[in-house]
């Protein structure tokens, strides 16, 4: 089942529950740094929450693209590399959503216009 323009279900309540957490820490060290909360802040917050799975979208098929389906396997000692790895993509890709969102909606719908009656929206 795909929602609003094309996404699966799924796929937005993942990357919409990753976002909110980013957006409840990033808030919540400002706020405690500038002892008030900015109603821009909140703003910005909430629209690269909104707009994070767009831009998540668009980094899965950049990647997908230009490395293809790879799995990277690695040793149990490496797991905090990856981890490291997965966190900063998660928080740099909600950073820029604003600006990023719009070219992934774009994608979206000429893969979407493409690819007639199959899933998009799948992690790597």
């Amino acid at each position: 089942m795909t929602t609003f323009l094309g996404l699966p279900v799924r796929f937005l309540v993942r990357h919409w529950m990753i976002a909110v957490i980013i957006a409840v820490l990033s808030v919540n060290m400002v706020s405690q740094e500038a002892g008030e909360l900015d109603g821009a802040l909140i703003l910005i917050a909430a629209l690269n929450t909104l707009w994070y799975p767009y831009s998540r979208f668009l980094y899965s098929w950049l990647v997908t693209a230009v490395m293809g389906e790879y799995r990277v396997y690695l040793p149990g000692k490496w797991f905090l590399l990856r981890w490291v790895y997965v966190v900063t993509v998660a928080v740099m890709l909600w950073s820029v959503s604003v600006f990023l969102a719009p070219v992934g909606i774009f994608l979206l719908y000429f893969v979407k216009r493409n690819r007639k009656g199959q899933t998009v929206g799948n992690d790597p």
